[in-house]
């Protein structure tokens, strides 16, 4: 069983060493992140809860499986984080979604023990990891695709202890502007569904 876990793990820490600095091929295109996040939340049932505002939110431009995996890394860290804190029965991950003018929002709250303030700016870089078993190649392959989307992402903590780690993605997107730098491409900033 250790010989199968660590082929397992060693997969993983190729998969990901093949996708780092790389972004899909392709143009971008419309993003439904309400979608996306539905479909990633739900099986995890009640351990993992969804807010998205009434109406929805705006979609984004950009490459919908690499932002999919930045979710799913997110949430799958914090539930992790959770786990080993509050125990399985205990853990508890709020994914909310929000949207202005200019940006979405996605948050990811986790009642785990945190990011300690000294490791929130070296989380990012692809050597360092909290975990036992980690690669520490998930956050950064998160930071890179959202700074590729021309978004942010930011660690902080959670009200009421944990985690919480915010995407900002802009409506239209820095993959819009790369497919055409006169910034005619079409991709208009979408509107809000009621």
């Amino acid at each position: 069983r250790v010989l199968v876990d660590e082929v397992a793990r060693l997969d993983e820490m190729a998969r990901s060493f093949s996708q780092f600095g790389r972004m899909p091929d392709g143009p971008a295109a419309p993003v439904d992140l309400v979608e996306l996040l539905e479909g990633l939340t739900a099986p995890f049932g009640r351990t993992v809860t969804l807010h998205v505002p009434p109406g929805g939110a705006p979609h984004v431009h950009g490459h919908v499986d690499a932002l999919g995996r930045v979710l799913r890394n997110l949430v799958v860290n914090a539930l992790e984080a959770a786990e080993v804190h509050s125990g399985p029965d205990g853990a508890r991950v709020h994914v909310a979604l929000a949207a202005d003018d200019e940006a979405v929002v996605v948050t990811v709250d986790d009642n785990g023990p945190g990011v300690p303030p000294e490791l929130r700016d070296d989380i990012w870089s692809p050597d360092v990891t909290t975990k036992r078993r980690g690669t520490g190649l998930g956050l950064a392959l998160v930071r890179q695709t959202v700074l590729h989307h021309g978004g942010t992402v930011h660690v902080g903590e959670a009200p009421g202890g944990g985690a919480r780690f915010t995407v900002r993605l802009p409506l239209g997107g820095a993959a819009a502007e790369a497919e055409d730098p006169t910034g005619r491409s079409g991709a208009s900033t979408p509107t809000e569904t009621a």
